[in-house]
């Protein structure tokens, strides 16, 4: 399955991860929740150059038409951890 890398920017961190084609946007979210401790819920993921524009929405399938021409994607997360 063809896959895009990813580098996930936030709060001066930087996380480098795959989107692999057909994959949900909810599942990018949730492996975003893990990596970053951002509940889903409080996310907000913004692409500059390709990809969607605005928040990705939940209901987005990465496909061909959704990352067309694309050979890797830059991603700004704006959230807040959940703290205890």
């Amino acid at each position: 399955m063809k896959t895009i890398p990813v580098t996930l920017k936030w709060n001066k961190h930087v996380y480098e991860l795959n989107i692999e084609m057909g994959e949900p946007a909810t599942q990018l979210k949730k492996r975003v929740e893990t990596l970053t401790g951002v509940p889903v819920s409080r996310q907000k993921l913004l692409s500059k150059k390709g990809g969607w524009k605005g928040a990705l929405n939940n209901d987005i399938i990465f496909n061909e038409s959704t990352l067309s021409g694309l050979s890797t994607l830059s991603i700004t997360l704006i959230g807040s951890a959940e703290t205890l």
